[in-house]
């Protein structure tokens, strides 16, 4: 759909495909190591997603590979590290900033508890064969306590090993100053060229987000606001949709010839502007 650009998408054709078995696997490094292995990893197959710790300087590569041969396993571990992961840790953080008043207190518990987090994974998942649709995330009963926010950039494939190391650091220069810092792990995801959308993040070639996370607590838009910064000084590209804060420079500067000839498209198609919406007039023109 491109509603508020130019149109909306009033039909569509699924793909149904049967279900194959996916193994999931863990491995925690440091952001040392990880880089150098980081060749390795993202030549490997299968599909990639990252956990980053800033503050403990530790990052957990998750692959996910299809395996029709492999058997279908259910580890309870696993099942309980889901709940952990989607559910009890967003309560966490969205309650430790009033538990824990003290900037200084609420950083050192956060630290550990993600130190813990990372250093668990690996053993929760090892073994673990599953549908996709089993991971999906199920609320629980009162979900306004685990609901969580994201701000999404993407970056080239080739620069992640060095973004993680200036990314770690901006965190804390931003911990430093404001006394303020994301409650949730930081997660990425690589995503392979795409360049059937103008305006995809994965245009001009293979892409790594970074996805800060938080409960939506005080602090979080005015971190946003500088990330988004951050990142657009970095060469990040953000999506119209899942990027918060964002400004017509940051965008301009991370779309270039692709916003140019969006303007000209949407000038010759629609002149009145009937399908432009406010938000979109302001990012785009």
């Amino acid at each position: 759909s491109s509603h508020g650009l130019l149109g909306v998408v009033h039909e569509v054709s699924l793909r149904a495909e049967p279900l194959t078995p996916v193994k999931i696997e863990y491995r925690s490094h440091t952001f040392a190591e990880f880089a150098a292995r980081y060749a390795s990893i993202v030549g490997s197959p299968g599909a990639l997603r990252f956990h980053v710790a800033p503050f403990s300087d530790r990052i957990t590569v998750e692959r996910r590979v299809r395996d029709p041969d492999e058997g279908v396993t259910r580890s309870g571990i696993w099942q309980i590290r889901n709940s952990v992961m989607r559910n009890v840790l967003p309560a966490f953080g969205s309650s430790i900033g009033s538990v824990l008043a003290a900037p200084g207190l609420r950083h050192a518990v956060l630290t550990g508890v993600h130190r813990a987090l990372h250093a668990a994974q690996p053993r929760a998942t090892r073994g673990v064969v599953m549908h996709a649709h089993e991971w999906m995330r199920e609320l629980p009963a009162d979900p306004a306590k685990a609901r969580h926010t994201y701000s999404l950039w993407a970056f080239p494939q080739a620069d992640f090993p060095r973004l993680l190391e200036e990314y770690a650091a901006f965190c804390g220069a931003h911990q430093k100053r404001y006394r303020y810092r994301c409650n949730l792990v930081t997660v990425a995801s690589r995503l392979h060229r795409d360049r059937n959308a103008l305006f995809s993040p994965s245009h001009a070639g293979d892409r790594v987000t970074l996805e800060p996370s938080s409960p939506g607590d005080p602090g979080f838009e005015d971190f946003l606001i500088d990330f988004n910064e951050f990142a657009s000084t970095a060469g990040g590209t953000p999506t119209l949709n899942q990027t918060r804060a964002l400004t017509a420079e940051q965008l301009t500067r991370a779309l270039g010839e692709r916003a140019r000839l969006f303007a000209a498209l949407r000038r010759r198609t629609d002149p009145a502007n009937r399908m432009r919406n406010s938000y979109f007039a302001q990012l785009l023109g």
